[in-house]
This record gives structure tokens, C-alpha cells and sequence, in this order.
């Protein structure tokens, strides 16, 4: 009967493990590539994806260094998570991950080539109030390192000045957006990716200021990214945070594409960290030649674009968008001409180029190198009677930003209004 009954207690125990499955750990390590040059520290991302329903407590995610692979590499840098109760003690609070996580890690390298650095990552994911045992992964991240052109330099030989003119494209009430309708794009023009079951925050587009194109002219390709509300995408110089978007441009023939450029942005300061993006939508866009020799007829350009959207949390994107092009015996505008005009108004212009300012550019130092502070004063001072006002207000259009290459970090910037009107900008990086 002792025998009988033990039998019966283990079938019953496996009917039970059958009835109430656990759910399957989705939280898993994603791949990723970097690239960098010899004069440039850049992060190398550990991206751990974290699907709906799933969160992960920052307390129990680690990143470690296994094999550096002749890289130099820094201390990991978590994102900031939520405060949320936490289930098994409901008087704290728990820092967590609801969306995928980007951890950043600070790399160097001092010659070209590829690298193969492998990092050691433990967390611990949870759906809902049930927490799986803790877990281990490998992971190995390709990094490519191309030579860089870097040695001392004077500040004032480099255009690391932006300085936004008073006078067209200064501010966001210098002109109001065109009315654009984007329907009669075709549904590879317009990608808004997924994540899990859940739409991305932000929509991207891709357009051209030209209905039909000749030979030989110019067409604007541009790249429209429409954000969720509270969203932002950023600059080419995002500040303490952030990632500015790339563009890989796919064209016919033997076009070439000029750099694309980023319209002044909004300056943000969220509990002491600054940045520099862009609410609600921003367009980047490039100038494309058409060669003589390209045959008229449809044609298809293509747009490879990588983003990272911050609330909260930092989500990073990508899409694949695909644009037919008509190249005819003639030019003709679209229909999104005019959007590009107003984005165009918004580029900004370099230093040098701006009437009725002169300036002037000091440095504490005959000439600036890796891992060097230095100090830089900037004198901006209007001409003809005119004044020079420069805001650092939160939420609006910087009058300065700086324009950081390579791997210098700007530590503070303070700009002082002088009663002759000119304004003295001091930079400690």
C-alpha cells in the first residue's frame, strides 16, 4: 500500500508540473557590431531585449569583461530604469527594465583592425510577479577600428563652434511647418517597427523633393522620423546621452549622396543631464547627383537608418526603406519640396559665415591632445550696433552647442552676457 501510495503522490506531482507550466524565459542577449576610429573612445553596446510583460531589476543585471581582445575598454553604463513597488516587499522600490536595455561600454583602440571583445552578462528577467533563476550568457561583439587622423590641434582651426544666426532659421517660431500629406507613399517608404507585440514610438519615412528627375540634377533624399509624444531622437552631438541616428543611403547607378545634416536642436536638461534632439518628428537629408548615364525609368533608392528614442527609457530602431525614383527627360518637384525648404531653413550655419558678427577664440593651450582639459573662451561680439543674445533655456533651441568630434567631453559651458552687447561663451572640456 506504501509503494502504491508513492506512486500515486509522484504521478499526481507530474500532472500538477504538467497543468501549471512555467513560462518560457524571453529576455535574452541581442548581437551587435561597433565601429570606431584611433582617435576616438565609442561605446560598444551590450543590448539585452526585454519583451512585453517581461521586466528586469537593474540590481540583478551585470556586465562584465571576459576577454577585452586588445581593446581598451571602461566601466559599463547602465541607462536609468523605473522606480517601481517591488511585489516581494511592497514598502520598496526596485529599479527596473520594462524595454530593451542599452548598456554602453567605453572603448579604445590604438591601432586599426578587428576586434572581437567578449563580455560576461548575469540578470535576472521576471513576467509579472514570477522571477526566473538568475542566468549567465556569453556574448562576443565585432568591433571594427578604422585609423583616424588625429594629433594636437588648435581649437580655432576646427569648425567646433555652432553659433545660430539671428537672422532666418534661429528660432522655432522662425517658420511654421507645411501641411504635408504622406499617404500617397508607397508602404516600403513608411516603417514603423515592432517591438514584440507593441508598435515602436517612432515612425520613419522616406521622401524626395523631386516627382520626377533629370539626368544630371540634384534630388533631396530624406529621412522623416515621427515620434510618439514625450519621445525625442538626437542631434549629431547628443550631449551626456543619447546616439544620433545613421544612415546607410542604397542609390542607383554611380549617384553620390552629400553627408546628411542635422537641423539645430532642442537643448534638454533632466535632472542635471544635458542633451540635444528633437520632439515630435525631425528630417535629415542628403543631396544626391544623378550620374548623366543613368537611364531614364523607375529606379529605387534606399535608406538603411539606425536610431535610438529616449522617454524614460532609450529604445533603440532601425528600418529598411525602400523609395521608387523616376528619372525623366525632365525635373519636377513632389509634393514634400516644401518640407524640405522649411528643414533646410533650420540647418545651421558655420561661425564664420554669419553677417555682422565677429569673433574671437582663445585657448589655454598652444595645442590640444588625447586625454588633455582644456579651457576655450569665445568671444562673440555683434557689429553695426547690433546685440548677440544666446538662451540655454531647457526644452528650447541652444543659441551655442557644441559640436563634439573624436574624444573630447565638454564639462561645463557658461555664456555671459556683456552690457556692450557681445556675448562670452567659457568652455571647460
Amino acid at each position: 500500500m506504501r509503494s502504491l501510495y508513492s506512486l500515486f503522490l509522484i504521478a499526481a506531482l507530474m500532472v500538477s508540473g504538467l497543468a501549471y507550466a512555467q513560462p518560457k524565459n524571453l529576455v535574452n542577449l541581442q548581437p551587435s557590431a561597433a565601429q570606431l576610429t584611433t582617435d576616438q573612445t565609442a561605446p560598444v553596446q551590450v543590448i539585452l531585449t526585454v519583451p512585453p510583460g517581461f521586466h528586469v531589476y537593474r540590481d540583478m543585471l551585470q556586465v562584465d569583461v571576459v576577454d577585452p581582445d586588445g581593446l581598451t575598454l571602461g566601466p559599463p553604463d547602465f541607462p536609468p530604469g523605473l522606480m517601481k513597488t517591488d511585489p516581494a516587499n511592497p514598502a520598496n522600490q526596485r529599479e527596473q527594465y520594462d524595454l530593451d536595455v542599452i548598456v554602453d561600454v567605453p572603448a579604445t583602440a590604438k591601432t586599426a583592425g578587428t576586434y572581437n571583445p567578449t563580455f560576461s552578462v548575469r540578470f535576472q528577467a521576471c513576467k509579472d510577479t514570477l522571477c526566473f533563476m538568475p542566468k549567465t550568457q556569453e556574448i562576443t561583439i565585432p568591433v571594427t577600428v578604422s585609423a583616424g587622423q588625429r594629433s594636437g590641434f588648435r581649437f580655432d582651426e576646427k569648425q567646433d563652434v555652432l553659433l545660430v544666426n539671428s537672422v532666418g532659421g534661429t528660432s522655432a517660431k522662425h517658420s511654421r511647418r507645411p501641411d504635408v500629406d504622406f499617404s500617397s507613399l508607397p508602404s516600403s517608404a513608411a516603417v514603423r517597427p515592432e517591438i514584440g507585440d507593441t508598435p515602436h514610438p517612432v515612425l520613419a519615412r522616406l521622401i524626395a523633393d523631386k516627382q520626377t528627375v533629370a539626368p544630371g540634377d540634384t534630388v533631396r533624399l530624406g529621412v522623416h522620423l515621427e515620434q510618439a509624444e514625450g519621445w525625442h531622437t538626437y542631434w549629431r552631438s547628443p550631449g551626456e546621452i543619447g546616439k544620433p541616428p545613421e544612415i546607410a543611403w542604397g542609390l542607383p547607378g554611380d549617384a553620390t549622396a552629400s553627408a546628411h545634416v542635422f537641423p539645430i536642436p532642442h537643448r534638454y536638461d533632466e535632472q542635471d543631464i544635458v542633451s540635444y534632439g528633437y520632439d515630435h518628428e525631425n528630417m535629415l537629408f542628403a543631396d544626391v547627383v544623378i550620374p548623366d548615364n543613368l537611364s531614364t525609368g523607375e529606379h529605387t533608392v534606399q535608406a538603411k537608418v539606425k536610431w535610438l528614442v529616449c522617454e524614460k527609457q532609450c529604445i533603440p530602431g532601425n528600418a529598411d526603406l525602400k523609395l521608387p525614383l523616376t528619372v525623366a527627360d525632365a525635373t519636377s518637384e513632389s509634393p514634400f519640396a516644401s518640407l524640405f525648404d522649411h528643414y533646410a531653413d533650420k540647418h545651421p550655419a558655420p561661425a564664420g559665415q554669419i553677417d555682422g558678427v565677429k569673433l574671437e577664440i582663445g585657448l589655454d593651450k598652444p595645442a590640444v591632445g588625447s586625454e588633455m582639459s582644456f579651457q576655450a573662451t569665445i568671444l562673440v561680439q555683434p557689429e553695426d550696433g547690433r546685440s548677440v543674445t544666446l538662451k540655454q533655456d531647457a526644452g528650447t533651441w541652444p543659441g551655442f552647442a557644441p559640436i563634439i568630434e573624436g574624444s573630447f567631453m565638454v564639462d561645463d559651458v557658461h555664456i555671459q552676457q556683456v552690457d556692450d552687447g557681445s556675448v562670452v561663451i567659457n568652455i571647460k572640456a
